[in-house]
Parts: C-alpha cells; structure tokens; sequence
C-alpha cells in the first residue's frame, strides 16, 4: 500500500461486484463520476457500489482532460 494510505488492487470480474467485495475491507471507497453541465452520474459499476457497498462510498468529478 502507498504511504498515503491509497489501496490499488487488480481484479477479474464484474466490476461493480469486485468494488462491493472491497468495500467491505474498507473505510470509505472513492469513485469519479461522468458528469455534464447538469449533473454527476457515476457510471453502471458505481452504482452497483452505492446500493450494496459494506462502507460509505463518495462520488467525485472526474477529472478533466
């Protein structure tokens, strides 16, 4: 683990599945969101994360570029 306390892991699978699995290790799991001029929407593995994480999930800008 990086000593900023970021965790990265490569896994198979589903995604949303696998980011449900890891949050129930985690403290609090981070994801960008596609957005446009009118709002944030994280995409189908987010989502699949915000209704069954095991840990609050926040949901941030992508970022530009």
């Amino acid at each position: 683990m990086p000593s900023d306390g970021r965790w990265l892991s490569k896994v198979r699978g589903r995604a949303g599945r696998a980011l449900v699995e890891a949050s129930g290790g985690a403290q609090l799991v981070v994801i960008a969101a596609h957005h446009n001029a009118a709002e944030m929407l994280p995409g189908s593995a987010g989502r699949t994360l915000i209704g069954h994480a095991h840990c609050p999930v926040a949901v941030v800008p992508a970022a530009k570029g």
